[in-house]
């Protein structure tokens, strides 16, 4: 070893000698030290892991798929189904539109793959038949900054999904009945017969009594 430089031990002496003044003293103390800290490290590392044992589960919660008003829809839709698609035709909730629409390009995927449709209907194999979007109260958002945001979002959703050959059906927050009948009946042709009418009685023929 280079005498000209202090071994560790003795640079460690010469730190501490000051608080005992004599550097033996300094160094035996250091190592008590160390053995103590050494001895102690493993009930601190157990005493710590049990604390994180036994800590409180974060709470977690259910919540429903759909709110009142979209559960509403819902029933609705699904009342008509088997009058405008295949009796085996089935409504979905809340589906993500990577699960049924595909990109091969990362760029194009990326556009769309947070998003979501409201509801979905799918024939007998699963294959996407019409995608629903309800424009009930808030779905744009409440600030302009989230109205933006939606509003990308939903250019992007609209896009794959007319790419994609999907349908797309979106529900005004002030529908009724004959309106979602119409709507739906747009994407199969099938619109529900229109009521019968009574024609009007001729004026130049007498009343029959």
């Amino acid at each position: 070893m280079n005498p000209s430089h202090p071994s560790l031990s003795d640079s460690v002496a010469a730190m501490f000698a000051p608080l005992f003044g004599n550097p033996a003293m300094t160094l035996g103390f250091v190592v008590v030290f160390l053995g103590l800290a050494l001895l102690f490290a493993p009930l601190t590392r157990r005493h710590h892991s049990r604390r994180v044992a036994t800590a409180a589960p974060a709470r977690f919660e259910t919540r429903p798929v759909l709110n009142a008003a979209e559960r509403r829809l819902h029933r609705e839709i699904e009342r008509l189904i088997p009058e405008h698609f295949h009796p085996q035709a089935r409504l979905l909730s809340q589906v993500s539109v990577a699960e049924f629409v595909y990109a091969p390009l990362r760029s194009d995927f990326l556009t769309f793959h947070a998003s979501r449709v409201d509801m979905l209907i799918v024939n007998g194999g699963f294959q996407p038949l019409c995608a629903i979007e309800y424009q009930g109260a808030g779905h744009h958002g409440a600030s302009p900054q989230t109205r933006a945001k939606a509003r990308t979002r939903h250019y992007n959703k609209r896009r794959a999904l007319r790419l994609a050959g999907v349908p797309l059906v979106e529900i005004p927050a002030d529908y009724d009945a004959a309106r979602l009948a119409a709507l739906l009946g747009d994407v199969t042709g099938r619109r529900p017969p229109a009521p019968a009418t009574v024609a009007p009685r001729r004026p130049d023929l007498p009343a029959r009594v």
